[in-house]
């Protein structure tokens, strides 16, 4: 090989090799620990739209249950679908440090998101919801209904392991989180989210993923194991 092509191969690594998603600069060591080639090459764009778009979609989520809450006094499921949320928003951050992805949530304020549509779902639901608690339920079995939606088509589109395992956890709270709000809209929420400790719905489940140190691993369950189904039960919920 001559010695102008081996300058040139050197520097296409050296520009792959610092380079992420859309040219945004990778560190070799993130927060997640360090980001391996192969995760690098892994994120191409059209995996990095379907990351940022969880992203701002669980923080969506997180933010108009506070609003409900807030509004509401602490009223369930609301109160305990926020924590799970912000858990949720902080596993698909942890995928975007692993795969070099940018952080679209980066610098924004609750409320405001930079896809058009994520906010006028946000803006319709939060105006549905100040109505009374029904409503607020109502609109939350609508979010539900969607976030579950979108996280199955991005697990069907990605073939990376450790992407599955961890927004298949996520789609299994969010079922959860969908039978607790039918129930509450329906007026028969009895305040059981399975077995955790009180102010969380949190099973005894393995603790969310463990690939390419997109989540701790450890910690309370949110996913398929005992204690995290949306209980059914006696009992009123009246708006």
């Amino acid at each position: 090989m001559s010695t102008s092509r081996t300058r040139t191969v050197l520097a296409v690594v050296a520009v792959v090799g610092t380079l992420g998603v859309g040219g945004a600069a990778v560190a070799a060591n993130s927060p997640a620990g360090p980001v391996s080639s192969s995760a690098v090459s892994a994120a191409d764009t059209q995996l990095a739209a379907k990351l940022a778009f969880n992203r701002e979609e669980e923080r969506m989520a997180r933010d108009l249950y506070r609003v409900f809450s807030d509004k509401y006094d602490a009223a369930l499921p609301f109160s305990r679908v926020v924590y799970s949320e912000q858990r949720h928003f902080e596993a698909v951050g942890r995928l975007l440090t692993a795969y070099g992805i940018s952080d679209p949530s980066a610098g924004r304020a609750p409320g405001s998101y930079a896809d058009p549509t994520l906010q006028s779902l946000y803006n319709g639901w939060k105006a549905q919801g100040l109505k009374s608690r029904t409503e607020a339920a109502k609109a939350g079995v609508a979010l539900e209904n969607r976030d579950i939606a979108d996280l199955q088509k991005t697990i069907a589109s990605v073939s990376q392991q450790d992407l599955k395992r961890v927004l298949s956890r996520l789609l299994a709270a969010s079922r959860n989180h969908l039978a607790a709000f039918t129930d509450a809209a329906d007026g028969t929420y009895s305040g059981a989210m399975g077995a955790g400790p009180a102010g969380t719905h949190h099973g005894s489940g393995p603790g969310l993923g463990g690939g390419a140190a997109a989540c701790d691993g450890t910690g309370a369950g949110m996913g398929g194991g005992p204690g995290v189904m949306g209980g059914r039960g006696p009992g009123r919920w009246r708006s």
